[in-house]
């Protein structure tokens, strides 16, 4: 009994969410432009969250009855990070950035939404500082955002984490330097931990605001 109870709750909170879909006539596609500016940083102690920008076209399909939407897009994006002199200044990496995942769209009235988001992105870096990922130039990770619409406007919150580790050319020339002038005094006695040190991979996080239009599937 209890297992047709919940299904039957499951039944009608989908038809629930299939009706409001329905009667908001929430849109099969959206199509928008998008603008943030967001803080970068690594998780090493020497960085410090660099402003940044990003911008691009924003696309979402819904694959339901109700409102839950696939979304992607393509934009540019800088996810470069601060750092102080002795550590080569600042950093920057830019990206054409390819955001993948899954939204709903909860509709309070006919013309006003909340969009939670969760998925990954992929991101090629086109240009950079001597900044490497993993020796490789693809950048990627877990993406969270929260939007919020108003008829065609649309404003969000979001946190970008890449899963690969990044590498500064500075990085390789400090340790050599250090190697080869220090050697003699005391690098030997602390091989181990400066090997460790100077062969970090720091993951990048960034947090952004977004602010935006539909021009497509806006109400």
């Amino acid at each position: 009994m209890k297992t047709k109870h919940i299904l039957l709750a499951a039944l009608c909170a989908m038809l629930s969410l299939t009706a409001a879909a329905e009667n908001f006539n929430a849109p099969r596609v959206q199509v928008g432009l998008r603008g943030s500016l967001s803080l970068s940083t690594w998780n090493i102690d020497e960085s410090e969250a660099l402003p940044n920008f990003a911008g691009g076209l924003q696309v979402a399909l819904r694959v339901a009855p109700f409102p839950l939407y696939v979304e992607t897009g393509v934009q540019y994006a800088n996810k470069g990070i601060g750092l102080d002199d002795r550590w080569g200044g600042d950093v920057n990496q830019h990206e054409l950035l390819i955001p993948v995942g899954v939204s709903y769209h909860h509709y309070f009235s006919p013309s006003t939404t909340i969009q939670p988001f969760a998925g990954f992105y992929v991101a090629p870096v086109f240009e950079n500082d001597g900044v490497k990922c993993f020796g490789s130039n693809v950048d990627a990770g877990v993406r969270l955002a929260v939007g919020f619409t108003y008829k065609a406007l649309y404003a969000g919150l979001g946190f970008d984490v890449s899963a690969t580790g990044h590498r500064s050319d500075y990085f390789d020339e400090e340790r050599d330097h250090w190697r080869d002038n220090y050697r003699d005094h005391w690098y030997d006695d602390w091989h181990d931990g400066w090997d460790d040190y100077w062969d970090r991979h720091p993951f990048n996080s960034t947090f952004y605001v977004t602010l935006g239009v539909n021009f497509v599937g806006g109400k």
